[in-house]
């Protein structure tokens, strides 16, 4: 996780256990390297077999027309038949709508790979 890349940890991480006992960390990615907008930066998870050595991230929201500021990761768990979920409150801030309000999401994994579309909760 290093490089011209950053982990927004002081964002309240959170960290759950995959089915194979793996550490699961969510958290907001920061893209330093892509320039203004943070392309390719947004909220991911990565995973790790001791909590020492963590690796492949996946992205769970990316920034598409986005501010990463205006993206803060909530909490992740793993349900009782085996998929996930992942919350997170976005203060919607983009270009086109920079003072649009807050809304909080809830996106559904099977695999912690890929990610249904995320569901507004906050209506």
């Amino acid at each position: 996780m290093g490089g011209e890349h950053g982990v927004g940890l002081g964002l309240r991480p959170d960290v759950t256990e995959d089915a194979s006992g793996n550490l699961v960390l969510f958290a907001r990615y920061l893209n330093y390297g892509a320039g203004e907008g943070g392309v390719g930066s947004g909220l991911a998870t990565w995973t790790s077999p001791d909590g020492i050595t963590w690796s492949n991230r996946r992205m769970v929201m990316p920034t598409v027309g986005q501010d990463i500021n205006g993206l803060f990761p909530g909490s992740i768990m793993r349900a009782r038949d085996g998929s996930y979920y992942a919350s997170y409150s976005s203060l919607g801030t983009s270009v086109s709508t920079p003072n649009s309000k807050g809304n909080i999401y809830v996106a559904h994994s099977l695999d912690l790979i890929t990610w249904d579309t995320p569901i507004d909760i906050s209506t």
